[in-house]
This record gives C-alpha cells, structure tokens and sequence, in this order.
C-alpha cells in the first residue's frame, strides 16, 4: 500500500468514526426524549375566563400567577395559591396587566409591572396593592425589575430608560448611563453583580445599577438571564447562551432547541428547563443537549413563567393559537396536567348540531361551539348545580339532577324549566329516547314522558337504581346494580336473573349486536340482551359506548379504548393512565371524553383525532417471546415506509404500554406514530413522510423495560 493509499484510509477512518459517534450521540439524545400525549385539554374559558397565565413567582408558601382575564380589554389579575396549585384564589384587579407583565420577589415585597398602568406593590402577600409609579393615563409599560442592595430598578417604556428607587418605589431616578431605547427583558443578580437583558445583548453592574457596562452578546434580544451550577444562561431569540465566567465569554448550548426563543428558566436538581417558543425543554448535562418535555400540554408558545416547587414544575402558556393557561408536573416534565382555576367532574357529554354540552358534578351545564376550545356556563337557572345525565330529545334537551329530577331546556340551554310532574324518584342518572317517548332512569325505577315532560308516568322496576336503558327490536332493557332486567311487553312484566352480579353502566348498539358496560368488562349479546358473552377489558369498569367507522370506543376506568376486530383487541389511547373517563362521543372526526378529578387534577373533556387509529395493524395474535423493532421497509423510501414491531405478554398484564416516534437528524421529535397499550402480538404501522424533505430520520420504539433506535434515509 502506498503513503497515500495510506492516508487516505487514515482520513476515511476518521470520517467513518466520527459519523458513528454522532449516531450514538443522536441515539443517547433520543434515548432521553420523553413522550407528547394525542390529547389535548379542552376546557378553556371554564377557569373563571382566565385568558392565559404570563408569570409566576413564589413568595414563603405561595404561588402567585399574573394573568389575564379578557384579551380585548386586557385587564389583568393577580391568583394566589397555598396548596401548590391545587385551588387558586383572586387577590385584586390591576388594570392593563396584560402582555409583558412581570412579577418581582424581593423578600416579603411582591412588584408586578403591568401593560400601561406602571408599577405596583403589595407587602401582605398580594391582599392589597398600591400603585407605586409611573401612572401616565396608560403609557407606562413596565418590563423588567429587579432588586441590587438597596435599589429598585425599573425599565419603563414612558420614558424609555432604566429608573432606581432608594425608598421601594416611593421615589424614582433615571439612571443616566443606560442607553436610550434599550428595553430590558431581565435582570440577574451573580455575587455582587447585576445583569441586565435587554433588547441588544447584555449590560452588567458592580454598583446596584447606578452605572453599567457592556456585557457581550450585543446583536442579540435576550429574552431572560438564569443562574444554574456556576454558570449564566441568556435565553433569546433563536439560541440560548452560556457563561462560565460571569459573562466575560459566551457560547451557544441550543443543541436540540435551536431557531425557538427562550423566555424562561427553572431547575430542579441537575435539571435544567427552558421554555420557549416551541414549549418546554430540559437538559440534564449544563445545556450541551435539549429534550422536548412537553406530553399532555401541546407546543404552546411559553411566556415568562417556569417556576419549580421542589420536584413540582409550572409553566404557563398564553399562546392564542395554542393552549393557554397554567400546567404542572411532578415527573420531571414526562406528563403535564392542568393546574385550573376551579376543579369538578364531568358525567355527560352529548352533541346537538355542532355544539357540545357538558354535565358537571357541581357547577352546572357548560356548551362549546368551536368543538371543545372554549367553553361557557349556560344560563344559572338550576336549583341543584349535579348534573347526573343530558339528552337531546325532539328539538329539547333534558338534564338530570341529583335530587332536583329534570329539567328542559327548548332554547339550546340558554333558559332552563323544572319538569317534574308526576316523577316519583328525583335522583336522574340516565335517559333514553325512542321515537316520540323519553325514559328516566332512576334511583328508584323507570318512568317515562310521552309530551316532552309535561308530566311522567311511572314504567317499572320500584326501587331499583337504573343506570342504563337501551331498546332492542322490541324489547327495552334496563341496567342496574345487580345485572339486566328485560321487558317484552312495554313494561308490564321484567326478567331478571340476566348477568346477575354484575353491575350495569351503559349499553351500545354496534354492528348488529348489543354492547353491555359492566364493572367486570365488556359484554356482547346477539340474541336480543337475553345471553352475553365476556368481550375483554375485565380488569375495568366500562362506562359509556361511541363508535365511528367500523371501530367501538368506549370509556373506563383506565381511560379510553377501541377495537376494530369485535373486541378481540383492544387498544389503549389515554387520556392518562388510571384516570377514569365518564361519556364519549365522535364528532367531525375527532373522539371526544370527559374526565374525573384524579389526585387533584381537574376533571375536563379531552379529545383527539379518531382517524390517527387507522395506521395501527396487528398482523399476529401469536405470542411472542419478546419485545422486537424491526427495519422498516422498503429502506430507502418515498414516501411511504412500514415499521414492524412485536409486543411479548407481560407478567403483570396483558397490556403493554407502547410507545413509537419520529425524530429528525437534529433530534426534534417530528411525529408520534404509536402511544397506546397494545395487546401481545405483532404490529405494523405506516409512516407517510410526504410532508418532510430528504435525509436521515430515526424512529424510536418503548415497551416495557425495551428501547430501541432504528434509522431510515427517506430520498425525494
């Protein structure tokens, strides 16, 4: 071999070494890379209209939330919270506390700089507020503050400058050696130094703010300063920045967050969160890598609000195109859940036209009209706030109380009349309609209304709770505590002894054969309700049927599941794990299903998109022996591709929760093409990379205790 031979493979050495050392770099970035949820929380508007949450601050054992109630007035208000986010109370209203509104701690002293209205200040923990400057009929934007030794510091857009106070805000001075228009975003304080963000890079101070001097970063927006382990983090528009040595040098560490703006920073352990542009990310090695941490609370645009309560994170959304409000984690970012103004559970939910209404347990009746992004009360005019069960019967709609009975509405909710009249038992937990006539089921029987409830009429089973009714050929069954009773001649007689021992919680008409829910699973009938057969998910309490397509859906308590085979597969789509859901729906293509109050969290409607069931194909029910990612194929494609993967029963169920996504050769996770729990067997799934341009992609399967990274070249 030549010299040149020699060098030559001396240098493709290298190229091949170093190519797979970033693979393996990509793969352990991936490895880290948690998981979004296909669901998304829709019941904004039902937190005391609560527009969205720009900041928060903690102060001893509270939380405080600077929010904004009404996006065309921008009126904001201040909610305080003692039991880390569980309830949320309304401290007072301060006028144009909209966007870029910001909070300042300083001891037992809470500052919030608002919209136009100056800056305020409380000293009893937000009870009270006094205005402490800056007043200008609604020219005094305030953005930054912070606190140096004994000086308040304040960028206010009425005069375009940095101003300082001696005495907390009852008197102000401009701070003449800050340059004019340089808005700051941030202030950090660093040993006996303070920094200041701000529109053009970085400024820093050794004398409280009093004079200030160039700091690097000077072509950049910095958004936010953050103190982390020794070093300075400067999150801003498009990257975020790290110093070492309190600014002297600055380098980029947006490695898997690049092109978002970052606006906030919190950390918990050795974990460091940003939130940006792009939702919320976290890196566990000083910034080199960034993960997305973002499941259950969509891509939302992140404003000036992570905050960390010992192992429990927030973050606030005000993006108007995306989710707004308040979320909380306490793994790490793994799962979000809403952090609401107001908690309840939801019994029903039904569709009339295009608008969905919601049943709750102690506040009412709420309807949508923009399939589940924003919600309102209807009209108050319920003695009893319980709403067991809804139907839509004729052009009315019937609501059923806890110990009220029934109400109807003839106006789409907007008024509400009690119909009473000849019920024997208040206590409404279902309704069934059937061509001119509605059915009560209650706590004590069945009665029945042939005008629309005018009056009622008594129908059968005394003193038996009814959960369910349905009508089959000719005869009606009914649900109970204690298995299904079934009349053949309009109620006069019922037969018993039917699942006995079984408590029934809803029945569903599908392809021919009667679904029964029962708190031991599902149950099929094709002979008229009289013998049932078991149809899986034993272990759960099933609540309510939907179906769309050929495929039934239906609630329980573990969430939503769907079979597209009669029940001899079921699949597991959420909306969290053990957390029970109540009604379902299909609407416009989407399965809609409302939730419980679970461990705190507030109970709401989730909804995801029914169609992205249909990619899932199981190919075998045999019984693996273990977990297996197959290459997808064809390799190299265009531009479609197939991604064979087997599922081996677990010890400790049937179910294994299975977990399939698409990353680019960045790293950023581009799409979730499995998140169910699946039964054992073997399945395929179709990617369509029609919208994504040439390159290498990686895809990345969980199950179980199994991980595993494959690569795929999709060519143009």
């Amino acid at each position: 071999m030549s010299k040149f031979e020699f060098k030559i493979l001396k240098v493709m050495k290298k190229i091949v070494f170093v190519f797979l050392l970033l693979v393996f770099n990509y793969s352990i970035l991936i490895t880290n890379i948690t998981f979004a949820q296909n669901w998304t929380a829709c019941y904004n508007g039902m937190f005391n209209g609560c527009y969205g949450v720009n900041c928060l601050e903690k102060l001893n054992n509270y939380i405080f939330a600077s929010t904004c109630d009404d996006a065309e007035r921008g009126n904001g208000i201040i909610y305080r919270s003692s039991d880390d986010g569980l309830n949320w109370f309304l401290m007072n209203n301060i006028p144009g506390m909209y966007s870029g509104s910001t909070i300042l701690v300083s001891g037992s002293d809470l500052f919030v700089g608002t919209l136009s209205y100056g800056l305020y200040y409380s000293s009893d923990y937000g009870q009270n507020w006094v205005q402490r400057g800056f007043n200008t009929s609604g020219y005094s934007t305030v953005y930054g503050i912070g606190k140096s030794g004994p000086n308040l510091l304040v960028y206010v857009t009425s005069s375009t400058s940095l101003c300082y106070s001696t005495d907390n805000g009852l008197n102000w001075n401009s701070v003449t050696t800050w340059p004019l228009y340089k808005t700051i975003h941030s202030f950090l304080n660093v040993n006996n130094l303070i920094f200041a963000g701000c529109i053009s890079g970085i400024y820093v101070s050794s004398n409280n703010g009093i004079t200030w001097t160039e700091k690097g970063l000077q072509s950049t927006n910095v958004q936010k300063l953050y103190y982390f382990q020794g070093s300075i983090y400067a999150g801003a528009d498009g990257a975020i920045y790290k110093s070492t040595d309190e600014g002297l040098n600055w380098n980029s560490c947006s490695f898997g967050i690049s092109y978002a703006t970052t606006y906030s920073f919190s950390s918990i352990g050795n974990l460091l969160f940003a939130g940006t542009t792009l939702g919320v990310y976290c890196s566990s090695n000083g910034g080199n890598y960034w993960y997305s941490v973002n499941s259950g609370m969509g891509t939302p645009t992140i404003k000036n609000a992570l905050l960390s309560s010992g192992t429990k994170l927030y973050s606030s959304s005000t993006s108007i195109g995306g989710i707004r409000g308040l979320f909380a984690t306490t793994n790490y970012g793994e799962n979000w859940s809403k952090s609401g103004f107001r908690s309840f559970n939801i019994s029903s939910l039904i569709l009339i036209g295009s608008t969905l209404f919601v049943g709750t347990d102690s506040s009412g009746i709420y309807y949508s009209s923009n399939e589940g992004s924003t919600w309102y009360p209807t009209k108050n005019e319920l003695n009893n706030n319980s709403i067991l069960s809804l139907i839509n019967h004729g052009s009315n709609i019937f609501a059923g109380t806890v110990d009220s009975g029934v109400y109807k509405s003839t106006n789409n909710g907007q008024n509400w009349l009690r119909v009473n009249s000849g019920l024997g038992n208040f206590f409404i937990k279902t309704f069934f309609s059937k061509d001119t006539i509605l059915y009560a089921g209650t706590n004590s029987g069945i009665y029945k209304t042939i005008n629309s409830g005018s009056n009622w009429t008594y129908f059968g089973l005394s003193a038996t709770p009814v959960n369910a009714i349905i009508a089959y050929n000719n005869n009606l069954l009914s649900g109970t505590d204690n298995g299904v009773q079934i009349t053949t001649n309009n109620g006069i007689n019922w037969i018993s002894g039917i699942l006995s021992g079984k408590i029934i919680k809803g029945f569903y008409i599908f392809q021919n054969k009667i679904y029964s829910g029962t708190n031991n699973g599902v149950y099929i009938s094709t002979d008229n309700g009289f013998d049932w057969y078991q149809n899986g998910l034993s272990s759960y309490t099933i609540n309510s049927f939907a179906s769309f397509s050929d495929t039934l859906t239906c609630s329980t308590s573990n969430g939503v599941y769907v079979t597209s085979n009669n029940g001899i597969n079921w699949i597991w789509l959420g909306p969290r794990a053990h957390g029970e859901t109540k009604s379902i729906l299909v609407y416009n293509g989407n399965i809609y299903s409302s939730g419980d109050i679970l461990n705190h969290e507030t109970g709401c409607v989730w909804k995801r998109i029914a169609s992205t069931l249909s990619g899932i194909k199981n190919i075998s029910n045999e019984i693996v022996s273990n977990y297996c990612l197959f290459q997808n194929y064809p390799n190299p494609f265009n531009p479609v591709t197939k991604i064979k993967f087997n599922i081996k029963k677990e010890y400790r169920s049937q179910e294994s929760e299975v977990k399939l996504s698409i990353y680019d050769i960045l790293g950023r996770k581009i799409e979730d093409l499995v998140n169910e729990k699946l039964q054992p067997g073997t399945y395929e799934v179709e990617w369509n990379a029609s919208q994504f341009s040439s390159g290498v992609y990686f895809y990345q399967f969980r199950a179980g205790d199994f991980n595993a990274v494959m690569k795929m070249v999709l060519i143009r």
